[in-house]
């Protein structure tokens, strides 16, 4: 009987140290994109950031940012530990700031052009006098929206810039617009109310899709075991399946070095922008 006291009180205290222990630890800050809104990030990745608290045993904090402009110059100026980020900023985060990309999505991103579905515009052809609804300029959605519209002799269209994809979208709908740009998972986080209300018109080609990069001063052993926590997360049908649900991404991988090179164009337009890093 004592002998199982002495192994309970034992537990308890260890359970305690580890509690305390836990709670002295400063956060660890993840930055993210500001792909969704801030309420859609937070929902969306939040299954990943309690996965990460709970095998870290220390608080994990998401960060996001206003705007993609301010979410890159603070990634530039090296201020995220670890960070889930567009593909084209995670490249121009290792080639101007010693970032190194760790994980990639199973998955490509892609956009897609879309409509009312009961409105004027049945094919992309007539837009031609039409205004659409992009996301942030520096967003990779909105220099896949340009690619998509001048493939399709439609590069001196007017548009208009909203913060994500999704307010692009609902644009839309509020008929303030007549068509407008998005990733696919943006499109996806819609309401199914208000994608039935959508026609899609075209879809982009496909690129890398987001990535989790580590800071150049993180030791090699902490960047594996982050990276190891995400595989185990994909693994955990009953960790992951909401997150995955919400992105349609199926797993990760690393990303290959043609994979890297193959967004090196976009982040030459990023910097024939005038924006002062």
């Amino acid at each position: 009987m004592l002998k199982r006291v002495m192994c309970y009180v034992l537990g308890m205290h260890f359970m305690l140290c580890t509690l305390i222990s836990a709670a002295a630890t400063p956060p660890l800050e993840i930055g993210i994109t500001p792909f969704f809104t801030t309420a859609q990030t937070m929902s969306t990745y939040e299954p990943l950031r309690f996965y990460l608290q709970r095998r870290l045993y220390r608080p994990v904090t998401l960060v996001t940012a206003p705007d993609h402009e301010t979410h890159l110059k603070r990634l530039l100026q090296r201020e995220y530990r670890f960070a889930l980020v567009a593909p084209h900023y995670a490249r121009m985060a290792q080639l101007q700031s010693g970032y190194m990309p760790l994980l990639r999505p199973m998955g490509d991103l892609y956009g897609v052009l879309v409509a009312a579905a009961t409105g004027p515009v049945n094919k992309i052809a007539d837009l031609k006098n039409a205004t659409v609804a992009l996301p942030d300029p520096l967003s990779l959605a909105s220099m896949l929206a340009i690619d998509t519209l001048t493939t399709h002799c439609l590069e001196a269209i007017r548009t208009r810039s909203y913060p994500s994809g999704s307010s692009a979208f609902l644009s839309v709908l509020r008929g303030e617009n007549l068509a407008a740009f998005g990733s696919i998972n943006n499109f996806n986080l819609l309401d199914e109310a208000d994608k039935k209300r959508l026609r899609i018109l075209a879809e982009s080609v496909r690129v890398p899709s987001i990535m989790l990069v580590a800071r150049a001063d993180v030791p090699q052993s902490e960047s594996k075991q982050m990276a190891q926590m995400f595989l185990d997360f994909a693994r955990d049908p009953q960790a992951s399946r909401d997150f995955f649900g919400k992105t349609n991404y199926a797993g990760f991988r690393p990303p290959t070095g043609d994979e890297l090179k193959q967004l090196d164009s976009y982040v030459k337009r990023i910097k024939e922008r005038a924006w002062e890093q």
